[in-house]
């Protein structure tokens, strides 16, 4: 009689959820996992409810109900992503699943009138599918515990703390912000002018620059912390798949502690990029909002991806998200009383393209996403969407950014020190695992400016990559003498990101 008292449920509606975060566990932090997943089982229990108070059979309705809740989460998967890529409207796809989806409950529920031999399979592989799922969380979460204090951190430099007073430094990160030469040949894009209105402000704009890796944390664990990864994380294998000893390079870096140390203050400005939880900073900007990534990635897994409110919603809430983020960096311009370190990552250009060039909302073609290259088109995303979407969030990019910088130059005595840069460039003709068929040029090539004084500017060359800014900066605040890195490049596909290849020469190349 136990075997056949109905459970599994609540246990196949949690089974995607545990599945989606234990594939993405490196990125999204495991407070994300609890609100859908107590939705999704709170909602197969109502599920249930009800359908086995219209058929008068407790087990009956589990299995209908647990037939629901797959039709429900594999909506995204075999429906989307096909439809898409054949021009198949978006209420077509939903026709299609519901006739379909009905269809299978109907000859269920016909096939299943007493409820009597599904009881005891569904139990079980309910307990299975969540069982796995389960294993694979905490396997790769104690993976992730070992490999953090498995960590070499950076050591500090014993520098002499500078007289007098010190300077603001403020780190811009435009996420996927591309050259300027790159935009021309890639998009076609003439972006000459906002790169002449930042040297009319005193800025010196690299014009052969590439950056070092061509994925955000590996970049920025590698700027943060002056070095490259082989260097910062000798431990770490080319089939390693763990990303959190980057985000812990990126959120303890090397930078900060140093600065710390000769009295700034810390302030991080985030937009909503899942793995950047600035918790150590003495002030951390991110705008509070309704859903998490988490939730919006399980969303594009169920037909309520097709509701205009749910997903006019998400693309809302992005684009509050960047603008919250530009106002946050442009708050921080007036001087305090002690200096500060401030970095900012601001997820733009970067997909999803929210904005058009005057700031309106931008014309939605595909679903809502944070993917980019290949991912891009594999969710169905077209080439002819990335191209107008990416010059349009460039152009509005530029038209915020600048009053921003008016407001931080303006700020008083003594002047700040200022980095503007993009972790990678722009992606639309990147392979997220095929080094051969990425366009190298166009994913290293990236934006670098410097606001520096002139003693250091004139060190510059056009070709300095991130992992020597901080050293140069160092150098020339306080009478360092870090050796220049030779500037080198390398490319690691998404799902190993430690197998790295480097490609230096290729992307030098004209």
């Amino acid at each position: 009689m136990k075997r056949r008292i109905p459970f599994h449920p609540p246990l196949i509606a949690a089974f995607p959820i545990l599945s989606l975060y234990s594939a993405n566990l490196a990125i999204v932090p495991l407070d994300d996992l609890w609100h859908p997943l107590f939705l999704a089982m709170g909602g197969s229990l109502l599920a249930w409810l009800v359908v086995g108070a219209v058929f008068r059979n407790v087990a009956r309705g589990a299995a209908i109900a647990s037939a629901l809740i797959v039709a429900v989460f594999v909506y995204g998967k075999i429906v989307t992503i096909p439809a898409a890529n054949h021009d198949i409207g978006r209420f077509t796809q939903l026709a299609i699943w519901t006739v379909v989806s009905l269809l299978v409950l109907w000859l269920l529920g016909r096939r299943a009138k007493k409820g009597d031999w599904q009881t005891p399979a569904l139990n079980v592989l309910g307990t299975a599918l969540v069982a796995s799922s389960l294993g694979s969380v905490f396997f790769g979460l104690a993976a992730e515990k070992r490999h953090l204090a498995e960590l070499t951190p950076a050591k500090e430099t014993g520098s002499p703390v500078a007289t007098g007073p010190k300077p603001d430094i403020f780190y811009i990160v435009l996420d996927g912000y591309g050259r300027q030469d790159q935009l021309q040949r890639v998009f076609g894009f003439d972006n000459s002018a906002f790169v002449k209105a930042l040297e009319s402000r005193g800025f010196y704009v690299a014009n052969k620059t590439h950056a070092n890796y061509c994925q955000t944390e590996i970049s920025l664990a590698s700027s943060l912390n002056l070095d490259y990864i082989p260097t910062l994380l000798p431990k770490m294998k080319n089939d390693d798949q763990d990303r959190s000893p980057l985000d812990a390079l990126v959120q303890d870096s090397e930078v900060a502690r140093h600065l710390r140390a000769e009295g700034y203050k810390t302030v991080a400005i985030t937009s909503g990029f899942p793995p950047f939880k600035m918790r150590l900073a003495d002030q951390w900007l991110h705008e509070a909002t309704g859903r998490s990534l988490f939730e919006d990635a399980v969303i594009q897994l169920t037909p309520f991806e097709m509701n205009d409110q749910v997903s006019s919603s998400m693309f809302d809430q992005r684009r509050e998200e960047l603008l919250a983020a530009l106002k946050n960096l442009g708050d921080q311009a007036p001087r305090t009383a002690v200096p500060r370190f401030i970095f900012a990552h601001i997820l733009m250009p970067h997909p999803p393209f929210v904005f058009d060039k005057d700031g309106n909302a931008a014309k939605r073609h595909s679903s809502f996403g944070f993917w980019d290259g290949s991912h891009f088109y594999e969710y169905g995303g077209k080439k002819e969407e990335y191209h107008q979407g990416y010059v349009g969030q460039v152009e509005y990019l530029n038209k915020c950014l600048l009053p921003v910088l008016d407001q931080i130059q303006k700020a008083g005595q003594p002047k700040p020190i200022i980095l503007i840069q993009g972790d990678h460039g722009s992606k639309m003709n990147l392979d997220q695992e095929n080094v051969e068929k990425t366009d190298l040029n166009e994913c290293f090539s990236n934006l670098s400016a410097y606001y520096l004084p002139p003693e250091m500017q004139g060190k510059l060359d056009s070709t300095i990559t991130p992992v020597n800014s901080f050293r140069l900066i160092f150098n020339g605040l306080f009478g360092e003498t870090r050796p220049v890195l030779p500037d080198k490049s390398w490319y690691s596909g998404n799902s190993f990101p430690y197998k790295m290849i480097e490609v230096t020469d290729r992307v030098k190349a004209p």
